[in-house]
């Protein structure tokens, strides 16, 4: 916002707390697309997401509207610390002690662990270290992670920090890591930074950020026992240090966590590369496959994934439906499954 810009009394519209004053339910940490997951316990997890600091205003001398903004979005930062948030009480809980970082829209899912109600933890894709060492103490709710990262620097985007909290460029295959939420919750140090309470599981073939549809299914025995957890990710990009960084794929990347040793194993591949695209768990344990992005090209079907897909994970098959085209937004839609009258 240019200096002088029309505004109501005592606004500072670079300064959070006027914009968006504080209150007794906010999280420690502001956040620009977190993720969120429901927890057993009917709370919430919010991880991932992005921050700027608000503080640091345009070039109002650069004529060029794409640019003047240029020191504000180089101040960007990926939070860090997940939060627990309890609608019950309407306030959260920060878990310094289980820091990792994630690109935007990292997939998430919840895996049982063993029969008892508190027998859980939450698996995620695609996130990346955050060393605790990296973190100033003590922490508090005043803390911005954005203005603070700013004090490592002379000017917005220097190189000369190298905090793991500044996500740039390709990314590396994807880490799936599985959190004990409750264990980070109860721990007393969990004020402290570190990378505490995570597990490592496997890596998978692709990079996975800001990219990729999830089916996840869970199948259940006639006595309650789990039979099968698949999770399933569609589409992804060539990892860092590899040929074609940044490329996009059509892999399809799977995991069954009731597995006797869960393992991420390659599936059967999408017709084309997919960016965005959407899948949706089916009541037979098929997913349809639709929407995002092609590969890029000149072509109209090579920007846009205009076909629908289903993907077979017991058969391990996908096949094209037959007069299934349509155009749709590449991604930013919802689908919902109903039942038919």
């Amino acid at each position: 916002m240019p200096t002088g810009a029309p505004t109501w009394p005592d606004c500072d519209q670079r300064n959070p707390e006027h914009v968006d004053p504080p209150h007794p339910s906010d999280m420690r940490y502001q956040g620009w697309y977190p993720s969120a997951i429901t927890l057993p316990d009917g709370r919430v997890l919010v991880y991932g997401g992005d921050d700027l600091d608000e503080s640091v205003g345009p070039n109002e001398a650069d004529p060029n509207k794409d640019t003047r903004d240029t020191a504000f979005r180089a101040s960007q930062i990926m939070v860090p610390v997940p939060e627990i948030y309890d609608p019950k009480t309407d306030r959260t809980i920060a878990l310094e002690n289980a820091r990792k970082v994630f690109p935007l829209y990292p997939q998430a899912t919840v895996v049982e662990t063993g029969p008892g109600k508190n027998d859980w933890v939450v698996c995620m894709l695609g996130g990346e270290r955050a060393p605790g060492a990296e973190a100033t103490v003590p922490r508090t709710d005043a803390i911005n992670e954005a203005a603070e990262w700013r004090r490592f620097c002379d000017t917005p985007g220097c190189q000369e920090d190298t905090r793991s909290i500044r996500l740039t460029g390709a990314r590396p295959a994807a880490s799936l890591d599985c959190l004990d939420v409750l264990a980070a919750e109860k721990d007393p140090l969990r004020n402290i930074p570190a990378e505490n309470h995570w597990t490592h599981v496997d890596t998978a073939k692709d990079a996975h950020d800001y990219c990729c549809g999830m089916s996840d299914i869970v199948k259940i025995g006639s006595n309650g026992q789990t039979l099968s957890h698949t999770w399933t990710v569609f589409g992804g990009k060539v990892p860092r240090g590899m040929p074609n960084e940044g490329t996009r794929t059509a892999t399809v990347e799977g995991i069954d966590f009731a597995a006797p040793s869960p393992a991420i194993e390659d599936k059967a591949s999408l017709r084309i590369p997919c960016f965005g695209c959407y899948a949706t768990g089916l009541p037979d344990g098929k997913v349809i496959v639709n929407a995002g992005a092609g590969p890029g090209g000149q072509s109209y079907e090579d920007r846009h994934n205009t076909k629908y897909q289903l993907f077979d994970p017991d058969a391990n098959t996908i096949q094209t439906l037959a007069k299934s085209s349509f155009i749709t937004s590449n991604f930013h839609c919802t689908l919902l499954l109903l039942l038919s009258a």
